[in-house]
C-alpha cells in the first residue's frame, strides 16, 4: 500500500491506498515485472537510503 514515508515505488505504478482496493488487487492476481537494484547493503526497488534516512528507515 502506498501509505506513510518514501512508497516511491507503489505509488509510481497508482498502487490503491484503501485496503478493500487492495485486497480486490491481491485477489485479481495481476502481476507487475520491474527490475531490482542490488546493492552491498542489499536489495531496493526504487532508490537505497543510506546515512541518517536509513537510519529513521
Amino acid at each position: 500500500m502506498p501509505c506513510g514515508f518514501g512508497n516511491l515505488f507503489t505509488s509510481a505504478f497508482e498502487h490503491p491506498r484503501e485496503p478493500e482496493e487492495v485486497v480486490d488487487l491481491l485477489g485479481r492476481g495481476d502481476f507487475l515485472w520491474a527490475n531490482v537494484g542490488v546493492a552491498k547493503s542489499g536489495t531496493f526497488l526504487s532508490h537505497p537510503s543510506f546515512g541518517f534516512l536509513a537510519r529513521i528507515q
